[in-house]
């Protein structure tokens, strides 16, 4: 007997495989990106698999490592910390001793005010 139906191989075709982001889910920005890597290394440090302190993570090497540092535009200090610049957004790294865990990505215009707000109160008190 003869089957005309076609193998199992096509019948899922239209699907996305594992290693694709679904169309609704937009990929990780590359602030996001490093930000979740800087994530794995807390978690490594928290569970006592790495030595080194979250303060002490080298964010520019990191960046390279995992592919995103063409992405940054430039990285400007404070007094807050080190900030490094992305198309959309910023990721800030504080450089207080008693933040557990130093980063926060915000996007451009909530880092802007918040610039804005310190300088206000850095003037107030200079």
């Amino acid at each position: 007997m003869c089957d005309d139906s076609e193998p199992d191989d096509y019948a899922h075709e239209d699907e996305p495989h594992e290693h694709e982001q679904p169309d609704d889910e937009p990929a990780p920005t590359p602030g996001e990106r490093l930000l979740y890597a800087l994530g794995q290394l807390y978690r490594l440090y928290r569970d006592s698999a790495l030595d080194v302190r979250p303060i002490d993570f080298d964010v520019w090497d990191l960046a390279g490592i995992i592919g995103v540092r063409g992405d940054i535009e430039f990285v400007s200090e404070d007094k807050v910390g080190a900030h490094y610049h992305f198309p959309d957004e910023v990721l800030e790294v504080a450089q207080r001793l008693d933040t557990d865990f130093p980063w926060r990505l915000l996007s451009v215009w909530d880092w802007a005010a918040e610039q804005a707000l310190n300088s206000y109160w850095t003037e107030q008190w200079d």
